[in-house]
């Protein structure tokens, strides 16, 4: 619905009532880079990995924070501790493969794009 500030306010309040809930702090900040704030967005996917540490979601989400503010090394990292907990995230490789283009390292994008194609060969064709 768009309400962002409310929702950041129900999460707090979740995470006031929980401070255990690695899923409100990732949420949260999904929020805050929504908002702009990748450096917000870090802090939140730090703290949920620190409770959780185990949750490919939230690295590929951190990574895109990272992704934004252009530090692709902290993004690859992340993306490669996502793939360790969980190698078949064809979307994983797929968005890997796009940053190692952007560093100009087509050998390196070509594996992850063939990869992510052997995952998820319809994926040019899902909605």
């Amino acid at each position: 619905m768009g309400n962002y500030q409310q929702a950041i306010a129900d999460f707090s309040q979740a995470i006031k009532l929980n401070n255990k809930l690695a899923d409100a702090y990732n949420n949260r900040g999904n929020i805050r880079r929504l908002l702009g704030d990748n450096q917000g967005a870090i802090i939140h996917y730090n703290l949920a990995l620190q409770i959780k540490p185990n949750l490919p979601d939230t690295y590929n989400n951190r990574r895109n924070a990272y992704s934004a503010l252009g530090n692709y090394s902290e993004a690859i990292s992340n993306y490669n501790q996502a793939l360790e907990l969980n190698s078949d995230l064809f979307l994983t490789y797929n968005n890997r493969g796009a940053v190692y283009v952007d560093l100009g390292n087509f050998e390196a994008a070509l594996a992850d794009f063939i990869r992510a194609i052997e995952l998820q060969p319809n994926f040019a064709n899902d909605p």
